[in-house]
């Protein structure tokens, strides 16, 4: 991070050193701050399909998807559409998209398409799990009638993200 603040002092119109804090900062979420980074670096398709994801972060499906069209070229754009098409309720296509990816987002999909098996060597993969991976591991026990598992995966979604606790009292698939 430090090294990417000091690229954008030092280069302020390098469009890669701009999309990479972006980047950082979406991480981190800072939608504000990793859109301020992406609007200043709108030379490359990276930015344009970042500023899509923090368009589908905030709910605006078409601005989104015209901001994702116009990143064709982009790196790691599979996953990205992958994003689009979960939000959009294209589950099968969603899937498609991750392809490979270990992703909570690629697990996501496979479970709505009932790919339990996927989804579970999916959510094995994820690389820096946290409450999120958690949850769906609870969901996806919770479908496939594992309830023992279930709720060692909600406790350990609660541990990590105590407001989790408030979501799942209303989640009709953890009510077991």
């Amino acid at each position: 991070e430090e090294i990417y603040k000091l690229a954008t002092k030092v280069y302020p119109n390098d469009n890669r050193a701009l999309n990479n804090n972006a980047t950082i900062e979406y991480a981190k979420g800072n939608y504000d701050a990793a859109r301020e980074y992406l609007q200043k670096a709108q030379g490359i398709a990276e930015a344009n399909a970042n500023l899509g994801l923090i368009a589908l972060k905030n709910g605006d499906i078409a601005k989104a998807e015209q901001l994702i069209a116009s990143a064709t070229d982009a790196n790691g754009l599979s996953e990205i559409m992958g994003n689009l098409n979960l939000a959009k309720g294209n589950y099968a296509q969603a899937e498609k998209d991750f392809g490979e990816i270990y992703s909570n987002s690629a697990a996501l999909a496979q479970i709505l398409n009932k790919n339990y098996a996927t989804a579970a060597t999916t959510l094995k993969y994820v690389k820096n799990a946290d409450a999120t991976t958690a949850y769906l591991k609870a969901l996806l026990n919770a479908r496939m009638g594992n309830t023992k598992d279930a709720n060692e995966a909600l406790s350990e979604a609660i541990s990590k993200d105590p407001s989790l606790a408030k979501y799942a009292e209303n989640d009709l698939e953890l009510k077991k």
